[in-house]
């Protein structure tokens, strides 16, 4: 078995090392909408890697489970968090349990003063804040110092490598979020029974 470590891996590499299976587990990227503006906000991961600095008022757009943590890890901070979501409702894959301890009044959102606003269409992100569509016609601008994009993510999949990988190897498997971005525990299983198979 030879171990390549520090090395970009692309169809080159497989070329030169021939293995007869190759498992492709290249993760997700965050999924950037084409919003006008979008260029003005930056992406949840990178505040909660703590890459970007916040302003004292920031609007999460996305009130998914990522957009949750990112509010409520802004809010714990001291600053003024409000998610906005395209949706009904928020943290829809969230498990009920801790959805239950974020949504109840006095839940933990509630808590931190972290503000929500369902049913809300960004329509346009500025470097002051975002402009929302709430049906049938009203439109609103929700003044921020910060902008965090937070609508999920995307397999980070790179075509030429699976074509590379298909040409030299007898097997190959594409699993976790480079399938299809899911949660962790759907990636541990796919590894693990990929591990079985091969």
């Amino acid at each position: 078995m030879k171990v390549v470590l520090s090395k970009r891996a692309d169809a080159k590499l497989l070329e030169e090392l021939k293995p007869d299976v190759v498992v492709i587990a290249t993760g997700s990227k965050p999924l950037v909408p084409k919003i006008p503006g979008v260029e003005n906000a930056v992406l949840a991961d990178d505040v909660l890697a703590g890459r970007v600095s916040v302003g004292r008022r920031v609007v999460v757009v996305g009130g998914g489970l990522v957009g949750v943590e990112t509010a409520l890890h802004i809010a714990t901070q001291g600053m003024e968090a409000t998610i906005v979501e395209a949706l009904p409702e928020i943290a829809r894959d969230v498990e009920p349990a801790s959805k239950l301890a974020l949504l109840r009044p006095g839940g933990v959102l509630e808590t931190h003063k972290v503000k929500v606003i369902t049913n809300a269409n960004v329509i346009e992100v500025r470097r002051n804040g975002v402009e929302v569509l709430i049906p049938p016609i009203e439109r609103r601008f929700i003044e921020a110092d910060t902008v965090v994009m937070a609508v999920g993510r995307e397999p980070n999949i790179d075509s030429a490598l699976i074509e590379g990988a298909k040409r030299v190897a007898k097997e190959v498997y594409i699993i976790g979020d480079a399938k299809a971005a899911r949660k962790v525990i759907d990636a541990m299983h796919e590894g693990f029974f990929t591990g079985l198979k091969i």
